[in-house]
């Protein structure tokens, strides 16, 4: 199960971590679930409040592990 972007709704293949912890907290301020933003919707966030910060811990979903998108068009019988 993919889990998704709350602000952007796309599937997170990216695991990570913000260092200094406080700068989630500054960026994030309460808006979305803690873990639940992805690190493109971060980076955009972070230059807004003009934080500097730094990514840790960071790990990596291959699009070959991801399973397959379902077909719409397959016929049930």
């Amino acid at each position: 199960m993919t889990a998704y972007c709350s602000k952007c709704r796309r599937g997170k293949v990216v695991d990570y971590h913000v260092e200094p912890e406080e700068t989630w907290k500054i960026v994030v301020l309460n808006r979305w679930p803690v873990g639940k933003l992805c690190a493109s919707c971060f980076d955009v966030e972070a230059e807004k409040a003009r934080v500097r910060y730094s990514f840790a811990n960071v790990s990596a979903q291959s699009w070959n592990e991801q399973p397959p998108p379902r077909n719409p068009y397959k016929r049930k019988r």
